[in-house]
C-alpha cells in the first residue's frame, strides 16, 4: 500500500496493490483504510516532464546493470579471464560500433577483455541479452565444462572411415583383420 499526502491540498491518495486508487482528506477515513498494513507513504515529489524521467530511468537502469556486472565479475574466483557466451540455440549475429561479433552457438565463446571496452553496458542486445539470460558470462572453470560438453558432442557426431576390405561380420564385431592376419580392436562412438 501507498499513500501519496500532498501538504498543499491536505488529501491523502491510497493506493491498494487491488483495488482503485481511494483520495481523502478525513484522518479516520485514512485511519479505516490504513489499518494496521504497512505502508509506504511519499510526502515529496518532483513534478518533470516525460523525457526527464526516461532518461534518469535509462541510467538508474544503465547504473544498476554496470554495478551489477562488475559486482559478478569481482565474485569470480577462477582467474581473471571472463568469457561471453550466446546461450540460445543457433547463432547469433551483434552490430556494436560498426563492428560485427558473431556466435556460432552456445560454444563460441568471446574472451571479454578482447571485445570492445564496455560492449556488455553499452550494447543494447548483449546488456539485455545478459538480463535475460540469452548471453552469459562465464568464467574459465565454467568455459572447460562448455568445452568438454562441446567434445562429448562431436565424438558423438564422429564418424569411422574403414578400408573396403573389411567384411560387415568384422565391423559390426568392432574387430578387423590387419593386413599381417591379427585381430585389431576399433572403437566406434555412438
Amino acid at each position: 500500500m501507498i499513500v501519496f499526502i500532498n501538504p498543499s491540498t491536505n488529501f491523502a491518495t491510497i493506493y491498494f496493490e487491488d483495488k482503485k486508487p481511494y483520495t481523502t482528506n478525513n484522518v479516520d477515513d485514512l485511519k479505516k483504510l490504513i489499518n494496521n498494513e504497512k505502508v509506504l507513504y511519499v510526502t515529496e515529489a518532483i513534478e518533470a516532464g516525460a523525457e526527464e524521467v526516461i532518461n534518469l530511468y535509462n541510467n538508474l537502469l544503465n547504473n544498476y546493470q554496470s554495478e551489477s556486472f562488475q559486482s559478478y565479475t569481482q565474485n569470480k574466483q577462477y582467474g581473471d579471464d571472463l568469457f561471453l557466451q550466446y546461450t540460445g540455440k543457433g547463432s547469433i549475429g551483434i552490430n556494436y560500433k560498426n563492428d560485427f561479433y558473431m556466435f556460432e552457438n552456445k560454444y563460441d565463446l568471446k574472451l571479454i577483455k578482447d571485445l570492445p571496452k564496455n560492449i556488455l553496458v553499452d550494447c543494447y542486445e548483449i546488456k539485455n541479452g545478459i538480463a535475460n539470460g540469452v548471453f552469459s558470462i562465464v568464467d574459465e572453470q565454467e568455459r572447460e565444462e562448455i568445452l568438454q560438453e562441446k567434445q562429448q558432442q562431436d565424438m558423438k557426431k564422429s564418424s569411422v572411415l574403414v578400408a573396403s576390405n573389411i567384411s560387415a561380420k568384422d565391423l559390426a564385431s568392432g574387430k578387423h583383420r590387419s593386413a599381417e592376419g591379427s585381430a585389431e580392436e576399433i572403437f566406434i562412438e555412438e
